[in-house]
């Protein structure tokens, strides 16, 4: 099997999304009928998963941060949501015909407790995880070779914004979620904005 350059990788990854190196003219291309913008666009997208597929087969560390950022979270989840339903009763859940909204309709503060925790630490999981994959594509990007070790801790060594983007992305959507649920339609146009 066949596999380009990781720089080769880059110029075609800049060149789909149309962005000009400047120290490299592009190819003239000839085309005979010119392209609709929408087809332009899905053509572009196919290009740019080709290459992304690419970058990923030539470093397969890459696909672990997806794996540890869903294991990570599964498990932070578990320890979070399973002491708050033990702690208030499994058995009043479960006897309820719509659990959540016997949650919702019991007003308990120990559920919204748990409710904002969960959003908040799978929200850090997340851009976490998000943080090192970046850090790493971005070094294989430039032909370096990566570990999963150096993703981990470029994401520790910016741990203070990823903190402070969680409290961000965590409040927010949050907010929008209640507008969506209790503003009714107005709620469902401010979400959708």
């Amino acid at each position: 099997m066949h596999c380009l350059p990781v720089s080769v990788v880059w110029d075609r990854i800049l060149d789909a999304v149309g962005i000009v190196n400047a120290a490299k003219p592009l190819p003239k291309q000839a085309y005979s009928l010119p392209m609709s913008k929408r087809r332009d666009k899905i053509e572009r997208g196919k290009e740019l998963t080709a290459q992304s597929w690419d970058v990923l087969k030539s470093d397969a560390s890459l696909l672990l941060f997806p794996v540890l950022s869903t294991i990570f979270g599964i498990v932070a989840m578990g320890l979070i949501l399973v002491p708050t339903i033990g702690l208030r009763g499994l058995q009043d859940v479960a006897d309820s015909k719509h659990p959540v909204a016997y949650i919702i309709a019991t007003h308990d503060p120990t559920y919204y407790i748990a409710i904002v925790a969960s959003a908040f630490v799978s929200t850090f999981i997340a851009v976490f995880f998000n943080v090192a994959l970046a850090a790493c594509a971005t070094r294989s990007l430039r032909g370096q070779d990566t570990r999963v070790s150096e993703g981990l801790s470029a994401a520790f060594a910016r741990i203070g914004p990823i903190l402070g983007w969680t409290l961000v992305t965590t409040t927010v959507g949050l907010i929008l979620q209640i507008l969506e649920e209790y503003v009714g339609f107005a709620g469902k146009i401010a979400v959708w904005i």
